[in-house]
């Protein structure tokens, strides 16, 4: 498929154009029926959809979230031309969204399964159009939902070959390469979206961890502040901010920087985790609770709100319930050294008992 056919789709699906019309009504029945019978009705053929009705109704209904409908009429459209790669770009979006849906309802296979579905749509997009950049992004965000960070590297870099000054890739990428522990890699593709767009926001909130997890709270200081110049509602910069009043000792600082975070958006489970912390290093157990019961409701997929849960149940000489919080804090993530520590200690004293 030609890039012009690629844009007069496109065209279509944004600007609501029906090419082939709409389909004939028929005409209402009279009030009262006839003096005499009326003649043998032929049934009226029923009309075929085109490839254009297809899509002006699916992207109609994508535009209004109803997923599950739309991508029914994508697939309908793409029956009659199999080989479209805006049709198989559009599966393979509505595909994502729904992944997005059940995750939100912590429906996790259903999730994983439409992620799966969504690469397969945007992978033959760009089998169907090799130098289709978007495409290469496409396929490379899906595999970073599904913490498939070597396959997203791999798409994220090959949409930058075609495309070089694609940013939003080369944010994505450089988030990837962090994730893959490719730090210095990291900064440099962060550094060359700033250089490209110096109002960036989320590309200073990233360097601002990557300093932090390097412990130069300094210059991790710097990039949060930069990005709270342009984004002074940025709940997680304000958030990070809190975490390093914390580690210097600065518990009241951090505490107002958490309220401050909280007051913007009252379910950053971030900030509840944090301000948990507090009450537990405090031995506020009650309050701790609460607020880590919160950060578990909104957000049960974090290691750390697991672990902070074991080392209060810890402190509740509740074992197993540790033991159980703890044992999911490494499922969540393997490299959690603190959580494996702890559970050292839950499972001796546990021995003692």
């Amino acid at each position: 498929m030609s890039r012009v056919s690629i844009a007069i789709s496109l065209f279509i699906l944004f600007n609501g154009i029906l090419i082939n019309g709409v389909p004939a009504t028929l005409a209402q029945a009279p009030a009262s029926a006839p003096a005499s019978p009326p003649a043998e009705v032929k049934p009226v053929a029923e009309k075929t959809l085109s490839f254009e009705d297809h899509m002006s109704a699916a992207a109609d209904l994508a535009k209004k979230e109803k997923f599950e409908e739309a991508v029914k009429e994508f697939e309908a459209a793409l029956a009659l031309d199999p080989n479209n790669v805006v049709v198989e770009n559009w599966l393979g979006y509505c595909h994502q969204q729904l992944g997005f849906n059940f995750q939100r309802q912590d429906k996790q296979d259903q999730a994983v399964s439409e992620f799966e579905k969504a690469i397969h749509n945007f992978e033959r997009a760009v089998e169907l159009d090799p130098d289709y950049a978007e495409g290469h992004n496409n396929v490379a965000s899906v595999y970073q939902q599904l913490s498939r960070y070597d396959k997203a590297e791999e798409g994220y870099k090959k949409a930058l070959q075609l495309k070089p000054d694609f940013k939003e890739a080369r944010f994505n990428l450089g988030y990837v390469l962090a994730q893959l522990k490719k730090s210095d890699e990291a900064i440099a593709e962060f550094q060359k979206v700033m250089d490209a767009d110096p109002k960036f926001v989320d590309v200073y909130y990233q360097m601002g961890c990557l300093y932090q997890k390097k412990h130069d709270n300094a210059k991790a200081t710097d990039f949060y502040n930069k990005c709270l110049q342009l984004d002074p509602k940025h709940v997680a910069a304000i958030t990070k901010l809190g975490v390093i009043d914390l580690q210097a000792g600065n518990k009241d600082k951090a505490f107002t920087q958490f309220n401050q975070a909280l007051t913007i958006d009252p379910n950053f489970y971030e900030a509840h985790i944090s301000q948990g912390t507090i009450y537990l290093d405090n031995n506020d157990t009650a309050k701790a609770l609460e607020k880590l019961a919160k950060a578990l409701e909104i957000n049960p997929y974090d290691d750390q709100v697991h672990f902070q849960l074991g080392r209060l149940f810890f402190r509740q000489q509740r074992f197993k319930d540790a033991i159980d919080q703890l044992n999911q804090a490494i499922y969540l993530n393997p490299e959690n050294t603190d959580a494996k520590q702890e559970l050292e200690k839950v499972v001796e004293a546990k021995k003692k008992v």
